[in-house]
This record gives structure tokens, sequence and C-alpha cells, in this order.
């Protein structure tokens, strides 16, 4: 009944005609709406999503269980929507709103690429924050970052950004050691 009366509501101020308000039996004011704005509710409820296929959940309440914020699931769900496009349905969720839910499929793969996923350690940086900062030659910076991690592989690590972003990241031990190489 809400639903319908918050579908209405904007029709009703379009065409105040469209409704008539009467006392009921009991005496309890009660609308009624003409044909027209009948047919027009009709097809809008028909349209709207269906309520969510069990087993599939929204990013926020995945974010809650799985106790990764928001902007960290929605990051990694992000990176599998071109290539499974159908894991991304709207659907009505328990308050009435159309919203994004996700599959059990991408929920499972979420699950594993986020068991391990850690924000960032402080001094830890990005590729291109590591180029932003220098200023320098892009590919040169990026030249010298490959040199070594070649030597030592642990200074690159794949770290959540703030905004949930799963990217790698270089340690400050390897951008000493590019600084270094920079001022020679």
């Amino acid at each position: 009944r809400e639903l319908v009366s918050k579908l209405a509501a904007p029709h009703i101020k379009a065409h105040p005609e469209w409704e008539k308000t009467a006392r009921s039996s009991d005496g309890v004011p009660a609308s009624s709406y003409s044909p027209e704005l009948q047919k027009l509710l009709r097809e809008e409820l028909d349209a709207r999503p269906a309520s969510a296929p069990v087993g599939w959940t929204t990013g926020f309440t995945f974010s809650r269980e799985f106790g990764q914020t928001y902007f960290v699931v929605i990051g990694a769900a992000e990176a599998h929507r071109a290539a499974h496009p159908e894991w991304f349905k709207n659907y009505e969720n328990t308050s009435g709103r159309v919203v994004e839910h996700y599959a059990p499929e991408l929920q499972k793969i979420l699950r594993e690429d986020l068991k391990d996923a850690v924000l960032r350690p402080d001094g830890w940086k990005t590729l291109s924050e590591i180029r932003k900062e220098q200023g320098r030659n892009a590919e040169l910076v990026e030249q010298l970052l490959a040199e070594q991690v070649a030597q030592h592989p642990e200074w690159k690590k794949g770290y959540l950004t703030p905004r949930g972003k799963f990217i790698d990241h270089y340690s400050p031990e390897a951008e000493k050691k590019i600084l270094d190489a920079l001022r020679r």
C-alpha cells in the first residue's frame, strides 16, 4: 500500500482529478484512483524489478558480512563486470529501493579475491604515485622499479588503495633505491 501511494503521488500532483477521497463505512478516509491512474500504476509495478533471488546480495550487505568496507567490495567487484555482466543485476531490496545485487558466483570470487586483501602499509606507494612524485620520465621510473623488484620481489605487493582498488604497491626501500639511481 505504501509503495502504491508513493508511485501514485507524482501522478496525482500532475492530475489531482485522478484521486478521490471519501469516507469508508467505518468513517476512515480512503482514496480511490481513476482507471487512468490504476493503469499507470499497474504498468509501473509490472516494470519494477522483482526481489532478488536467493543467494544474491547487495555490495553493502556483502561488505558488512565479509568485514570489508563498501568501497573495497565495489572496487573488487568492478574488476569482474566486463567479463560477467550477468553477475550484476538490479533488484528491489527489503525497503523497496531498487539497488544492484551480486550473484553468488561473484560473491565466491570476491571472497577469494579479498581474503588476503589489506590496506597498504604506511610508505608503500603505487607506480603512478612514485612517478608523479619524481616528476621524471615515466618509463625510466618504471624500468628502475622493475630492476629493483627483479632483485627483491618482496618489494612489490598487491594492496588495497583507500578507495578499494587492488593494485601493486612498492616498498619504501624500492622507492629509495630508484631515488638514489635517479640522483646519479
